[in-house]
């Protein structure tokens, strides 16, 4: 197994826990974006297979992992920042 960043499991198990983790994130992405791009449910039914979930899945899992292993300033902390604009 590769590793990089922080996130280091313990075994191939803790590993795959982590990924179906991810699962219902995943299909909550794709549910929202079908919305946004307005697909019926005639066409979700067509259009989102469970490759599409799988490939949700593993670009949040890819996100998680860059996050955890950059340093970036958290969001929220960008969102304060901005805030104090004036406009």
């Amino acid at each position: 197994m590769h590793v990089e960043g922080l996130l280091a499991p313990d075994s191939a198990e803790a590993a795959r826990e982590e990924y179906d983790a991810l699962v219902p994130a995943s299909r909550t992405v794709v549910r929202e974006v079908a919305k946004a791009m307005s697909f019926d449910r005639e066409e979700y039914d067509e259009r989102v297979t469970s490759d599409v979930v799988a490939t949700a899945q593993h670009a949040t899992r890819c996100s998680r992992r860059f996050w955890k292993s950059t340093s970036v300033p958290a969001r929220s902390s960008r969102r304060s920042a901005s805030a104090t604009t004036t406009r």
